[in-house]
């Protein structure tokens, strides 16, 4: 767990209006928080699944993000993934020497997910993208490329409600995360870019 949750370092004020920007139709069409959820009670519920795991936040987002930025295999998963900028749907399998992309016709142009806790508009790596992994058991977890950054830097893995929360027992489990256990990697999930801001992003739409 983190040593220092986010959600305890904002006064009332600040809370408010990031649970705001949360909500269904703020940020996003399906939002990041249910209507009626606390932003405290579910980062704190998930903290503590993570502290009776052993496992901290940071552990969550380095797996992540080790999977999911290393297409040559090497981490021993199979990793689909789907983006729709562009209107194309791409997959790749790292049990496969070719990245496999299809036209689609849905979709299209939604761009990247814009990070909810900046006031400022600011577009993460990996956010243009969501995830399956799936482990040589056939188990399956798939989450938006974005949350790598949601965990890492705010300790959130969305609200109970909302369709892209990732369960945080659910990934420690299927992603074979051990408690003390490194899964370093050079981050990018931690910067943002500067963007003008389009007129609709991809999430939820």
């Amino acid at each position: 767990m983190a040593n220092k949750l986010y959600v305890d370092t904002l006064n009332e004020a600040e809370l408010a209006r990031l649970e705001a920007r949360l909500r269904p139709g703020e940020s996003s069409e399906v939002g990041f928080l249910g209507a009626n959820e606390s932003l405290k009670e579910v980062v704190y519920h998930d903290a503590e699944t993570l502290r009776r795991l052993g496992v901290t936040h940071e552990q969550v987002a380095n797996r992540l993000e080790s999977i999911v930025s290393d297409k040559n295999g090497n981490h021993g998963f199979r990793v689909q993934e789907q983006t729709w900028r562009g209107g194309k749907d791409q997959a790749y399998d790292p049990f496969q020497t070719d990245i496999q992309t299809k036209t689609g016709n849905t979709r299209v142009e939604r761009g990247s997910q814009e990070d909810p806790f900046q006031e400022e508009f600011s577009i993460p790596p990996y956010s243009s993208s969501d995830y399956t992994i799936i482990n040589t058991k056939g188990e399956s977890v798939s989450f938006p490329g974005l949350i790598i950054k949601l965990i890492r830097d705010y300790q959130f893995f969305e609200g109970k409600g909302i369709s892209y929360r990732l369960d945080p027992e659910k990934a420690v489990k299927i992603l074979s995360i051990k408690p003390g256990e490194k899964y370093d990697v050079q981050s990018k999930s931690s910067s943002t870019s500067q963007q003008k801001k389009p007129g609709i992003v991809y999430r939820g739409m």
